[in-house]
């Protein structure tokens, strides 16, 4: 990545002079150069002035019988500050709609927790 669109000084804040992204991962890099990714710099999610756990929502979401696997981050918010965003990969032949998360969702985890669905 060379930077942003008209953006330099976001881009200067988040990518290094020598062109590594800086995604607040936390990485160990192995004797031949294998980069595992092993925790995140910044482990709360500020929404609205409520802390989301981000590893905790993901361990709630992986319990649903079609999700293979999960992660969320929080992402720039004008309203409340963050918002929490999940990637979300199914299980092979599986496919998940907006509604069947949100029912999975209501009534077991706080509703601040729970990110607004969008597919891409």
């Amino acid at each position: 990545m060379k930077g942003y669109w008209n953006e330099e000084a976001k881009t200067k804040e988040l990518i290094t002079p020598d062109g590594f992204v800086k995604t607040g991962d936390l990485v160990t890099i192995d004797e031949e150069g294998y980069c595992k990714v092993v925790g995140r710099a910044k482990d709360v999610i500020i929404r609205g002035g409520q802390n989301v756990a981000p590893r905790e929502v993901e361990d709630f979401l992986r319990t649903h019988p079609k999700i293979e696997d999960v992660t969320v981050v929080g992402i720039p918010d004008k309203v409340y500050g963050e918002l929490s965003c999940a990637w979300i990969i199914t299980k092979k032949g599986q496919s998940l709609t907006e509604t069947e998360l949100q029912e999975f969702c209501r009534d077991e985890i706080a509703n601040f927790k729970v990110m607004r669905f969008r597919s891409c």
